[in-house]
């Protein structure tokens, strides 16, 4: 029991407020419910607030909307559409949670201080009927708001893709278009600008200095081009305190060695270097360059950096006939930023950054680990990467330089003859300021299949810089013939400059798996807007019982954005965070100042922390992003949406029932 205390203690919260509130305080009232008072009430509400004229404000938000898509600023056919959108949908959420809280926090002081409560409270109806009663009353508003928003959006859109689609035509019928931009015109107006597609991630990018030989042989161009990203998970509690009087040796090390380090972190990286001619490992330059060098960064689990490599250092590294694995013990102020001692488990990352040019370099992964007095942390990931977003150089100094997405387990429907993809970047041409017009940029993508081993070669994409462009590709390309994927795509900048290139949730390069309805994703969108307006209004519900109107509007705004305010504050939430302002901001002080000012504020982070985990988290219900980006919104983004409605919404109406039980509002 206390270990599932542990685990979910809101859960258990709210599972004990629920079953008190309606098993033990109202009992009696809940055995007493009847269906037909509720819905008396309900449509008691939804009448009064028909009365107040609300509906009347979706034709002014309307108007609003369509004024402000005339002054919009896109930069092709689907960015005007994926604005319209945004706009379309951030005016409804936004009318009906301000409806919502209008209407909910005022509906029963109103009640009360007219006395209206008395007539209804003093026939036989429950206080639990009135609670849920006005809270079905509101949310039928919500959704008469919803479905007048709705019906707009869809019919806007669709005359908007329309109009758009017509001008596209007829621009390539007469050949007024750039001769880059066809393919991707082409696209918009066979398959049009509204979408709702399934699109498949890579799992990971990697931005080399030429073609690995096998998942192993990666390499990255030095001069400060490329970087290695490592990947730990570290429990702090497992690193203990350094201490010289027991000092352990530390290895066997890759070269055979074992040496001693005072206790604490000890990091051990296996970085090779070897020189490189044109991008040809195999040709030395005519000049021997510098010596090869490293710099290391230690990242927090945002990717944010802590410690940099000015604090840490740069070292030499030597070539492979002498090389020896890089021994670093982390300093004890270091590591307090890193990973806080309140931290736990948590993934941390140690960026090599290369250093001087012709060279290019690896690292081992067998020889890399972080070490504590028995116990040994090793890499759970290694990405090869680029500097300055991921940059990919071009043309004729790029040697063999090639970015590799990895797409791994996507369903794939079957029956398809060719797959789309989408590739979205920016890209930075050299000496472009000295050209009268922008230079047209190529691409050239190469897709492994690593099951049948397909290889479709040689498609050429030119892409143009925060614009879509799209290809195709066989669908044996990415199908590996049991309907999941598992291919590679091979990226080369041929053309002089820069290319930058994103991994992750926002990946450059995307697979289009496939399309759904766009008027299924607008529903899911409204669905979701309508749980979260339920969410708000039993919160304003519940603040107006205890509260007069307008302080029962701010505390509800305070709910809503409690945790978010939290969530943006990023850093100030962080463990340790209290040595940390000490060590920037009072580095000096006494050692009694320094030690009030740390738990002062470890103790306003602790009690934030555990304020915004009992609030709900409205950033689950995100119904803008997905369809503004035509992604399909996914069956997982529903049931958090729903889940959050739910588990907070159900014990917050019992505490509403609760605290209108025990309130006199009647003789």
């Amino acid at each position: 029991m206390r270990e599932l205390l542990r685990q979910y203690p809101g859960l258990l919260a709210a599972a004990a407020v629920v079953l008190v509130g309606l098993g033990v305080i109202g009992l009696t009232d809940v055995l007493r419910f009847s269906v037909r008072r509720v819905l008396a009430i309900a449509s008691v509400c939804f009448r009064q607030s028909i009365r107040r004229r609300v509906l009347w404000l979706t034709p002014l938000v309307i108007a609003g909307v369509m004024i402000v898509a005339q002054f919009q600023r896109a930069v092709d056919a689907q960015d005007a559409v994926r604005q319209t959108t945004m706009y379309c949908l951030f005016a409804t959420g936004l009318l009906t949670v301000l409806l919502s809280v209008i209407l909910a926090c005022t509906n029963l002081p109103a009640e009360i201080e007219n006395r209206v409560i008395y007539t209804v409270a003093t026939k036989p109806v429950t206080r639990l009927e009135i609670i849920v009663g006005k809270t079905a009353g509101f949310a039928c508003v919500s959704f008469w708001v919803l479905l007048i928003m709705g019906a707009f959006t869809l019919a806007y859109l669709h005359w908007q893709d329309w109009s758009l689609r017509r001008v596209i035509s007829r621009n390539l019928e007469t050949n007024m278009v750039d001769e880059v931009s066809v393919p991707t015109l082409t696209y918009y107006r066979d398959r049009g600008t509204l979408h709702a597609r399934q699109l498949g991630l890579p799992e990971r990018l990697d931005i080399l200095s030429r073609m690995p030989a096998d998942d192993e042989d990666r390499w990255v161009a030095g001069g400060g081009d490329g970087e290695i990203m490592i990947r730990f998970r570290i429990d702090r509690s497992a690193v203990p305190p350094p201490d010289p009087a027991e000092a352990e040796e530390l290895g066997p090390l890759p070269d055979g060695a074992r040496r001693r380090w005072p206790g604490g972190l000890a990091l051990v990286l296996d970085v090779e270097a070897r020189r490189t001619g044109n991008g040809n490992p195999s040709t030395a330059p005519a000049t021997a360059p510098a010596a090869a060098s490293i710099g290391i960064d230690l990242r927090n689990g945002r990717l944010e950096s802590v410690v940099s490599s000015v604090a840490l250092g740069y070292f030499d590294i030597a070539l492979p006939a002498e090389r020896v694995p890089l021994l670093l013990h982390i300093p004890q102020e270091h590591l307090e930023r890193w990973i806080p001692a309140s931290a736990g488990a948590t993934d941390v990352y140690v960026v090599v950054t290369t250093g001087a040019s012709g060279y290019e370099y690896t690292l081992r992964r067998a020889g890399t680990f972080m070490q504590v007095p028995g116990r040994k942390f090793e890499p759970v990931d290694i990405i090869y990467g680029g500097r300055l977003g991921w940059q990919l150089r071009g043309g004729s100094g790029a040697g063999g330089r090639l970015a590799i997405y990895r797409f791994r387990g996507h369903s794939m429907p079957r029956g398809a003859a060719t797959y789309s993809f989408e590739l979205r970047s920016q890209l930075e041409a050299d000496y472009w300021e000295t050209l009268e017009e922008a230079p047209i940029m190529r691409v050239v993508c190469d897709i492994r299949n690593r099951r049948t081993g397909y290889v479709a070669r040689g498609i050429e994409v030119f892409p143009e810089s925060n614009r879509p462009a799209y290809f195709d590709v066989p669908a044996a390309a990415v199908d590996d013939g049991t309907g999941r994927a598992d291919f590679d795509v091979i990226v080369r900048m041929t053309s002089n400059g820069w290319i930058t290139l994103r991994g992750g949730s926002n990946a450059s390069l995307k697979l289009i798996i496939r399309d759904q309805s766009f008027a299924w994703n607008i529903f899911k969108s409204l669905l979701i807007l309508w749980l979260l307006s339920l969410l708000v209004i039993v919160i304003s519900i519940l603040s107006s019982t205890f509260l007069s109107w307008p302080i029962a509007v701010v505390l509800t705004l305070v709910i809503l954005g409690g945790r978010w305010c939290a969530q943006q504050l990023g850093d100030l939430t962080d463990p340790g965070i209290g040595r940390a302002i000490v060590n920037d901001m009072f580095r000096g002080s006494t050692a009694a100042t320094s030690r009030a000012v740390s738990e002062s504020v470890d103790a306003l982070v602790a009690a934030l922390r555990i304020v915004s985990a009992v609030l709900p988290d409205i950033s689950v219900f995100a119904a803008i992003d997905a369809p503004q980006r035509g992604v399909a919104i996914s069956a997982q983004t529903m049931i958090e949406a729903l889940g959050v409605a739910a588990f907070f919404g159900l014990p917050l109406l019992v505490l509403s029932y609760v605290f209108l039980k025990y309130k006199e509002v009647a003789p």
